[in-house]
């Protein structure tokens, strides 16, 4: 059985998500292929607490990431 993993935004997140948290940042294809890449490797439990982590900040600011980017996410953990 696998271990719950969390991952959750940083005291420092707020101050931080304007270098991030834009249209069409080109962190969000990165954030696809290492959700891909954990679900991949047998590491379905991280990549799925990543996508929670970033389920919840599309939520905050659907309109800067967009539902395509969010799209993409979705797939990769569900593949």
């Amino acid at each position: 059985m696998s271990k719950v993993q969390v991952i959750a935004k940083s005291e420092e997140y707020l101050s931080r998500k304007r270098e991030w948290i834009e249209k069409f940042n080109h962190n969000y294809l990165r954030l696809t292929r290492i959700l891909t890449s954990l679900t991949e490797l047998g590491l379905k439990n991280y990549a799925l607490a990543l996508f929670k982590c970033l389920d919840e900040i599309y939520n905050e600011d659907n309109a800067s990431i967009g539902l395509e980017t969010y799209t993409y996410w979705k797939k990769a953990v569900n593949s």
